[in-house]
């Protein structure tokens, strides 16, 4: 009789494979933490030199270089009650200073 051979499958991981995964985690974790240390202020600083009639409320990094910010919307003018305010998000491209409006 032949022998039984149990062989269990093994990855094989390279070491190109294995650098390219940790420079990549470095990379998503180091962008992350810049937009949150500077790009949120940078949003910020945008929104309000802006002519906007809505506050702007949680301004966030949602994911690296990514920004949201909420905005209230006041839904029939400025002297209707605080039920008629609705949050909407609003999303932000950071590329370190310069921020760009996506239309999610």
């Amino acid at each position: 009789m032949g022998k039984l051979e149990t062989e269990r499958w093994k990855p094989r991981f390279s070491l190109a494979f294995l650098i390219v995964a940790v420079l990549g985690a470095a990379a998503y974790f180091g962008l992350l933490q810049a937009t949150k240390d500077w790009g949120t202020q940078d949003v910020k600083d945008f929104l309000a030199r802006q002519d906007r009639l809505v506050e702007i409320e949680d301004v966030t990094a949602k994911a690296p270089l990514v920004i949201e910010a909420g905005e209230l919307l006041h839904e029939g003018g400025i002297s209707t009650p605080l039920s008629s305010l609705t949050w909407k998000p609003k999303y932000y491209l950071w590329i370190f200073g310069y921020v760009i409006e996506l239309d999610l």
